[in-house]
């Protein structure tokens, strides 16, 4: 059975990226988050982890265990979670602005 239709006044706005767990990179240039399922009533917290020279990456949703992991993707290519969708977003905005505030 469905879940109850909110209202849209009692909707909550969903959030177009991922809050960050750490705001700079480990050393090694992974980016580590948390990602909040919307697909849950609770939403459910998933770590990712994204690197951006490598484009290793790792979620810890059941979706991306079991339907993406087997295929091998990386952040260039191949079918990532929703999660890391987002965490990806932020990933490459957070690297444009580094970008940017290296050449001024």
């Amino acid at each position: 059975m469905a879940p109850p239709r909110l209202h849209a006044n009692d909707r909550e706005p969903i959030k177009r990226c991922v809050r960050r767990v750490r705001m700079e990179p480990d050393p090694d240039g992974t980016y580590t988050f948390r990602a909040r399922s919307f697909s849950r009533e609770r939403g459910r917290v998933y770590r990712c982890r994204i690197n951006p020279q490598t484009g290793h990456v790792w979620c810890g949703c059941r979706d991306f265990e079991f339907r993406k992991a087997p295929l091998n993707p990386t952040l260039f290519s191949g079918p990532l979670c929703k999660h890391l969708e987002r965490a990806a977003r932020t990933v490459r905005q957070a690297e444009r602005r580094r970008a940017n505030a290296a050449t001024l």
